[in-house]
């Protein structure tokens, strides 16, 4: 077995760098274990030398003198008290991933094989992707309202099941519901209404429900009996009315007129012990009975529903599936991008084959909707290869007849995403922002301003790592990166670090001879990252390391004999 693996080590090796990428699209231990395969494999190769002789010393200049910027940053730390060697650890990824490429010294065959792999299995991940969002909204839609994920639920015992028709919760200490309904343009005389239908079962003692919405910073609702349906006491600003049905239950309804410029609403409930209060208070532990929920309403007076289903393009792609917990949209949807240019640019398939996989990646980057990676699109795509866009009629027909059918919906959710940042820019007085539900936007611009403001005033030597996370969080009373690499490398390490960053990023114009001629897919992928820099800390996180560090070590791979100072 083991002279097997030597006589096939190469196969495997770029095996395994075909599986860095689409690891990264899977929870962050699976990259790890690639990880640290790459460093065992590394060993390897620099025990048995299979690069050559001076590689190692000069297709590393760059990703050696980013690290020193790391170290840099540690430095600071340690001048303020602070010694942690985490941030250290992570940033390893920039070496380990090149060292890994050039110790295996990849031909340009295997590096198109490698390429192959990884769109391979990024478009296959997209497949699986839209299968599971597919079938997960489906699924999601035959479940009882509360059961639902955009119901936020606090210290709720459930006792039914999700597809039961009744939503059945064990009385405990604090229970609270409360989910946000999106509002359309609403006529002036508009009302929101909000119907609760509850009942109470074995248990003794009194009990409420204080029915609100909530509203610049205060609370509009109403106490009702759960017992009675009596009406408790009402605060200013809504009206309510309470009714009695059959089987037990009481239907609440409450009115309230939205706010000039609002954009959403809140539906929330609260189940507490007495009229007027907003807190659980009686602490008996036995004889507690149980509290069921038909489904809601919520809609406006003239008619709009607020929980109706929605088309399935209104939710992002990573909805409804497994990837939703950890998936981040820029870190994704570059993924998927380096699968698409090389799909479109390289024949790596035959033409059916080829044309399935790029319409996949196409929706998947659609549906991830990132802002960032939309631009980058939209802009350097056709800059780039404008030409070869037209050279190949037939692949670009398929690609706008896709985006026309994801864009037919208006109300799709990347159009959603673009409306709420247009919105942010267009209206610059936050007081009259309203209440976007997506302010990603907004507060990007506050967290820049907010981090150039610190960058002024320590810009020699920077405020490190875990300092820099305390001091923001001091004086602005968040813990945000600063979503912007080139902020977040000279807030972290000063002028010298930062330095040392910019030349890390221009390192394939600044170290490649004859740059000019060295442009192609990977090339505009570079560009691509430099460009989502602006809008994303990608080197803050290990997927962004791992992206980074391996498409700047296979541009510097396939390029090396064009290195200066390469041996």
């Amino acid at each position: 077995m083991l002279n097997n693996f030597f006589q096939n080590k190469n196969s495997y090796f770029t095996l395994l760098a075909g599986l860095i990428l689409p690891s990264l699209l899977l929870p962050i231990k699976y990259s790890s274990i690639v990880l640290i395969l790459l460093v065992l494999i590394t060993f390897f190769n620099l025990k048995k030398k299979n690069y050559i002789r001076g590689t190692l010393k000069t297709l590393m200049i760059p990703f050696i003198l980013y690290y020193i910027s790391i170290v840099i940053c540690f430095i600071v730390d340690i001048d303020y008290g602070i010694l942690n060697f985490d941030f250290l650890l992570r940033n390893l990824v920039v070496l380990i991933v090149p060292f890994y490429v050039f110790t295996s010294n990849f031909s340009r065959q295997e590096i198109n094989t490698i390429l192959k792999t990884s769109t391979f299995l990024i478009s296959i991940f997209g497949l699986i992707l839209i299968l599971f969002w597919s079938f997960g909204y489906l699924n999601y839609f035959n479940k009882q309202e509360f059961t639902r994920n955009e119901w936020i639920k606090s210290d709720i015992k459930q006792l039914s099941g999700n597809n039961d028709s009744i939503f059945k919760f064990q009385i405990s200490d604090n229970m609270s519901f409360r989910r946000i309904g999106s509002l359309p343009s609403l006529e002036e005389e508009d009302s929101i209404v909000r119907e609760l239908t509850v009942r109470v079962s074995d248990y003794k003692h009194e009990i409420w429900v204080y029915f609100r919405n909530f509203n610049n910073s205060q609370s509009q609702g109403a106490w009702f009996n759960l017992k009675t349906g009596e009406i408790g006491k009402v605060q200013k600003g809504v009206t309510v009315e309470s009714f009695k049905l059959k089987n037990g239950f009481f239907k609440f309804v409450l009115k309230d007129k939205p706010d000039k410029n609002l954009t959403r609403e809140w539906f929330h409930f609260s189940i507490v012990d007495n009229n007027g209060g907003n807190k659980w208070k009686y602490k008996e532990l036995e004889n507690r009975g149980y509290v069921e929920l038909l489904n809601p309403k919520f809609y406006s007076s003239s008619g709009e529903d607020f929980l109706k289903k929605k088309p399935i393009t209104n939710y992002k792609i990573t909805k409804f599936s497994f990837i939703e917990n950890y998936a981040h949209g820029t870190y994704i949807g570059l993924v998927f991008t380096f699968s698409l240019l090389f799909l479109i640019f390289r024949k790596m398939f035959n033409k059916w084959v080829r044309l399935i996989f790029i319409l996949l990646n196409v929706f998947v980057i659609l549906g991830l909707a990132s802002k960032a990676v939309m631009l980058c699109w939209i802009i350097l795509l056709p800059i780039f290869s404008f030409r070869v866009l037209l050279r190949y009629k037939w692949l670009s027909l398929s690609i706008v007849i896709v985006i026309s059918l994801y864009l037919f919906n208006t109300k799709n959710y990347m159009i959603a995403r673009f409306t709420d940042m247009y919105q942010t820019l267009l209206i610059n007085d936050q007081q009259n922002l309203g209440d976007l539900e997506n302010l990603s936007t907004s507060q990007r611009l506050d967290i820049y301003k907010e981090y150039l403001i610190l960058v002024k005033q320590k810009w020699l030597n920077g405020y490190g790592n875990i300092n820099g996370k305390a001091e923001v969080k001091t004086l602005f009373n968040h813990d945000f990166n600063a979503h912007n690499q080139f902020i977040q490398s000279f807030f972290n390490s000063g002028v010298l670090g930062f330095t040392l960053f910019i030349f890390f990023c221009l390192s394939p114009v600044l170290l490649i001879k004859e740059n000019s001629k060295c442009k192609d897919e990977l090339s505009l992928f570079l560009i691509m990252i430099l460009f989502n820099f602006l809008f994303e800390s990608l080197l803050y996180r290990q997927w962004g390391l791992i992206l980074v560090s391996f498409s700047y070590a296979l541009y510097f791979q396939i390029y090396k004999s064009k290195f200066r100072w390469y041996l």
